[in-house]
């Protein structure tokens, strides 16, 4: 035997009372600057993580690579000079900004 539709589950219309914002929480041994060095998928990584009493933070990373460039009708190809590792990819000329 198939059972027949089910009614619908009650719905509470008790008001929920509001979301307490909690003040971050943030171990005094981990308040400031610090940096860090490695290699990730072949790149040189670089990050920099700051960290506020007040639980802001700003985190900076670098990816460095070296190697040989090439472009032309909007397509590029970057070749790694450690490793030979080849990326592709295309631009659009109309949307490029030199940076001053």
């Amino acid at each position: 035997m198939t059972p027949g539709p089910q009614a619908p589950s009650p719905v509470s219309t008790l008001a929920q009372p509001p979301a307490q914002l909690v003040k971050p929480s943030v171990d005094p041994v981990l308040v400031g600057t610090f940096e860090h060095e490695g290699v990730v998928d072949d790149y040189d990584w670089r990050l920099i993580y700051s960290i506020e009493p007040n639980g802001g933070y700003r985190l900076v990373t670098t990816a460095e690579e070296d190697g040989t460039y090439q472009s032309a009708s909007g397509k590029y190809r970057t070749t790694n000079a450690k490793t030979g590792r080849v990326r592709t990819g295309t631009y659009a000329p109309s949307v490029m900004q030199r940076s001053r």
